[in-house]
């Protein structure tokens, strides 16, 4: 399937939207980061694909965040990056991005792949919905793959195991860049960080 780079995916969110903000604008408002205007060329991942959708969300069409992250809260790979776990839980939780569902030793389990790219179909999808509320992944007659029940009774997640490890920063790809400059500070100052 074909990858949708940063510049594509910020067009479609863009033209679903019906902004016309220049990358630079957006970078202004909050809405990218400096990397993605460095990186706009190179295929968009799902974790920065949520990060932006998140921000355009809340920054451009002022759509407030969700305070409750309980269909959300057992995906597998949600804390691997700790810099996109807000952004990765809204757009879970408000529908606009589903997890992949996984089989592992212990059963299946659902994951977000935030590290795996966006296809052109996928965010066509995805961007209709951040944009379109009515069209969001609510009920089980839209729900992808079975993952989501009614938004009353909540997800139908297969019972998981979230390990209790205490490890070092864990970040992406596209959250390198502020992990060096933690890292740097954390080597001047002596005090934690996080």
């Amino acid at each position: 399937m074909e990858e949708m780079t940063l510049e594509a995916f910020l067009d479609l969110l863009q033209a679903y939207g019906e902004t016309t903000y220049s990358a630079r604008e957006l970078y202004q408002l909050g809405v990218l980061e400096e990397i993605d205007l460095i990186e706009s060329s190179r295929p968009i991942l799902r974790g920065s694909a949520a990060r932006i959708l998140h921000l355009y969300m809340k920054k451009i069409r002022q759509e407030p965040d969700l305070e409750d992250w309980s269909r959300v809260k057992n995906l597998a790979d949600l804390y691997d990056c700790r810099t996109c776990v807000q952004h990765i839980a809204q757009v879970v939780e408000k529908g606009i991005m589903e997890p992949d569902i996984v089989q592992s030793p212990e059963g299946q389990r659902l994951v977000f792949s935030g590290r795996r790219a966006v296809t052109v179909n996928e965010a066509h999808r995805i961007c209709r919905r951040a944009i379109d509320i009515s069209v969001r992944l609510e009920t089980g007659s839209d729900a992808p793959r079975g993952v989501w029940q009614d938004q009353k009774k909540g997800p139908s997640f297969p019972a998981m195991k979230i390990s209790g490890e205490k490890a070092s920063w864990r970040t992406c790809g596209p959250c390198l860049p502020l992990k060096r400059i933690i890292c740097r500070v954390r080597s001047i100052v002596p005090w934690p960080v996080f």
